[in-house]
């Protein structure tokens, strides 16, 4: 299942799988272990994500949970190759922990949509563009800023680079508002948006400012990941921190903020012709 390997995120996304399966049967974890002939501490360990289970032990806990074929799969896919180095280790320097395991979640995911209230997003941002808003941040340091970058710049290969992830993001027009000090920056940043939204992976809206108050209006900037037979994971982003939900019927709000969000939004080809106008003002 995974596309960029980090066994950290695997663990944790496994954790969070087994504990959704075991809630579902009503079941507390000292029961599902008792049954299984294991102990609460060590069941407790895997739906943290701070262990991984033998293959024997698991398979004793998916037999007590009744699992069906397909979450069976899911959860023994989770674990392949859960071992070694994330994929982001050569930036692990500047990368703390709650970023550590978006990254991860991020590496691994099929699809994400995401909403962007403020800024062109990091998956789609050029070099230029992300150097001066990383240069702007407090807590970046100066010599950090140009590793910053490159991570950034690593993350959003993987819209350009075979398996391709399927990216939906709605962008608020008060993103392009907040210009780059030279207009050389926004232009090729517009290019690059250009460039980008004609890929069929890349599905690019820009919400207009005029429109209607929507559900995302109180929620601020937000993403949706979803893996092959997982429910999906929600991540909102703060200001030295993260929130990841893994909550079904949390999951199932933003889903419908994200479907609404969305048809309030330009369609594609509208966006392509909003940012080309905005390009040709920005000569």
């Amino acid at each position: 299942m995974a596309i960029r390997r980090d066994p950290a995120a695997q663990r944790w996304l496994f954790g969070r799988e087994l504990a959704r399966l075991r809630e579902r049967t009503g079941r507390t974890l000292a029961d599902i272990a008792n049954s299984a002939g294991l102990t609460r501490a060590k069941v407790g360990h895997w739906e943290t994500g701070k262990h991984a289970p033998s293959s024997t032990d698991l398979q004793r806990v998916l037999d007590v949970l009744k699992v069906t074929e397909a979450e069976r799969g899911l959860l023994e896919s989770l674990l392949l190759n859960a071992q070694g180095q994330p994929w982001w280790a050569e930036w692990s320097a500047v990368v703390t922990d709650w970023l550590a395991l978006y990254l991860g979640l991020e590496g691994m995911a099929q699809s994400v949509f995401a909403y962007e209230p403020v800024l062109v997003p990091g998956m789609l941002q050029t070099a230029a563009y992300a150097n001066e808003l990383t240069s702007q941040a407090l807590l970046v340091r100066s010599d950090d800023v140009e590793p910053f970058v490159e991570l950034r710049m690593a993350r959003a290969a993987r819209l350009t680079q075979e398996p391709l992830l399927d990216y939906h993001v709605v962008i608020e027009e008060a993103a392009f508002h907040r210009r780059a000090q030279r207009s050389s920056t926004m232009i090729e940043q517009c290019d690059h948006l250009l460039e980008l939204s004609q890929q069929t992976n890349i599905h690019l809206q820009v919400l207009r400012s005029d429109r209607r108050l929507h559900p995302a209006t109180s929620m601020g900037q937000y993403a949706i990941l979803d893996f092959a037979g997982s429910f999906g994971v929600a991540y909102r982003e703060l200001y030295d921190e993260a929130v990841f939900i893994h909550d079904e019927t949390k999951i199932r709000s933003y889903k419908l903020a994200a479907s609404h969000t969305a048809a309030e939004a330009l369609t594609a080809e509208e966006t392509r012709e909003f940012i080309a106008r905005l390009r040709k003002d920005l000569k």
